[in-house]
């Protein structure tokens, strides 16, 4: 096993540091799904305050490396060379950084988490730790340039989903996920795993 996963790292990291010198990908984990958001309430009924809601928007998850120049990569890494975002250098956080989102038609970001800040791996600590940083650093601005939009996603107590339960209208909304706020394994060294440490529900 140990030996399947050191040539995984060479041959897909590897290639990868190869390929952008400048960056180490991070993977974020995928959440559990559940078909109705009825189930939710019996996995954080015991522990109410661990958890929170924010609403899962229907773009491409986008992985964004600040490292000496902005880059911009899909879930899996794929290096997404014609979206250039420049100006994400003016965002008022710790450099170098790489965050974790949703790329919207229209040009829209919205941000959620990140593995490294200031240049340092934080994927590991608890989630609140990271929600904290960005929401004092990130909110309550809407960040525009040249069209192009960056905000930080609306984060509610995971009992208050019924909010984005009402908006199921809306094209742009795909759904709900909640995040367990003491979760340290959000991101994966190798690739994307499903945890139960944060649940999705889609409206269809």
């Amino acid at each position: 096993m140990a030996l399947k996963l050191l040539f995984y790292w060479l041959f897909d990291v590897g290639i990868r540091q190869r390929v952008l010198p400048n960056c180490m990908f991070y993977y974020p984990n995928k959440p559990v799904r559940i078909y109705t958001p009825d189930k939710i309430l019996g996995i954080i009924e015991r522990s109410v305050p661990d958890w929170i809601c924010q609403p899962k928007w229907n773009g491409k998850r986008v992985e964004i490396d600040y490292t000496g120049k902005v880059k911009l990569f899909s879930r899996e890494g794929r290096y997404w060379e014609k979206e250039q975002w420049p100006w994400l250098t003016e965002l008022p956080l710790d450099a170098p950084w790489f965050l974790d989102g949703e790329l919207l038609p229209g040009k829209k970001i919205y941000i959620w988490d990140y593995a490294v800040m200031n240049g340092i791996p934080q994927y590991k600590e608890p989630y609140k730790i990271r929600l904290d940083y960005l929401t004092s650093r990130l909110t309550p601005i809407t960040f525009i340039n040249n069209g192009q939009t960056l905000s930080l996603v609306q984060t509610l107590p995971a009992t208050a989903y019924e909010a984005f339960l009402g908006r199921k209208g809306d094209a742009l909304l795909e759904g709900i996920v909640w995040k367990k706020l003491t979760a340290t394994n959000l991101w994966g060294p190798y690739s994307t795993s499903e945890l139960p440490s944060q649940i999705k529900y889609r409206f269809k």
